[in-house]
């Protein structure tokens, strides 16, 4: 179900932009969402809505890597950690630590 989830975003915005099997226009008609979207918008509004959904699948599926006891030691390292500590003028100190 997991695999599901991940890979369907992911080559629903691969079909839109290469192979136009469920995501392509029939003179006046389209087919399928993103389609309907570069219709109904523009095509950079469809084209940046693929690639955040594919960009948020992509990255739900590493975090679901993470936890599995199978995947190498690499993946499954700390990369980084967000902080917090109080400042002397009554504020707050943000650091945001990323591993690379």
């Amino acid at each position: 179900m997991m695999t599901w989830n991940i890979l369907n975003p992911i080559m629903y915005a691969i079909d839109y932009w290469f192979i136009h099997k469920t995501n392509n226009k029939h003179g006046n008609r389209y087919e399928g969402d993103l389609q309907g979207v570069e219709r109904y918008t523009n095509e950079p509004t469809a084209h940046g809505f693929a690639l955040s959904m594919a960009a948020i699948a992509a990255f739900q599926g590493y975090r679901f890597l993470k936890t599995q006891s199978w995947a190498p030691d690499w993946l499954k390292g700390k990369s980084h950690g967000v902080s917090f500590a109080p400042l002397h003028s009554g504020g707050i100190a943000m650091a945001y630590k990323f591993a690379f």
